[in-house]
């Protein structure tokens, strides 16, 4: 089967990740924060307004990016790999009980086994304040909700997403783990 570049639309090769070279080249790199150069943003982050903790683990919060029935997504920085992530952080409702929490971990132990240009990498699992969390991969750009509320986006292209997140499905699938939450507002597209 042949795969697609997620920039252009290419015939990948086998040695391309998700995007063919030329999009790669493309691409600038955006320079890392060193710890000791994060200053006030740090010390913003650690001393929250609202219900932002200011602090994950050895995450530092940036802000909130979704919330929905199972939790809240926040931006986060790792200040030990020094780069960007996503947290989810699960709600109370949704892990009640050991049996639930064990559930949770062996779940997200098993999405993280998976790699696929079309999912989101889970890198880890923990608790905060006694409430379970993933950090994830952080994914630039918006809601296919979103997309298609703001109308405009043509059949061709639209297609070509959904065939996406049945490969990725497909995937996860074929791994045992199935996504029971599919639906636009879940479907992030990259830039």
């Amino acid at each position: 089967m042949q795969r697609l570049c997620r920039q252009c639309g290419a015939s990948l090769s086998p040695a391309d990740a998700s995007v063919c070279a030329r999009c790669l080249g493309r691409a600038r790199p955006r320079a890392e924060t060193a710890e000791e150069d994060l200053g006030p943003l740090l010390h913003s982050a650690l001393a929250p307004s609202g219900d932002v903790p200011g602090k994950i683990g050895r995450y530092v919060v940036l802000g909130e990016l979704g919330r929905g029935a199972a939790g809240v997504v926040y931006r986060a920085r790792d200040l030990m790999l020094r780069r960007e992530v996503a947290i989810k952080t699960i709600g109370d409702a949704t892990i009640a009980g050991a049996e639930a929490l064990e559930r949770f971990h062996t779940e997200a132990s098993a999405a993280a086994r998976l790699r696929h240009p079309g999912i989101v990498s889970v890198y880890e699992t923990g608790e905060h304040e006694g409430r379970p969390f993933l950090v994830m991969e952080l994914v630039e750009g918006e809601s296919l909700e979103s997309l298609l509320r703001k109308g405009g986006v043509a059949p061709r292209r639209l297609a070509g997403l959904v065939r996406e997140v049945a490969l990725a499905l497909a995937h996860a699938h074929e791994h045992g783990i199935i996504h029971r939450d599919v639906k636009p507002e879940n479907v992030l597209v990259d830039r």
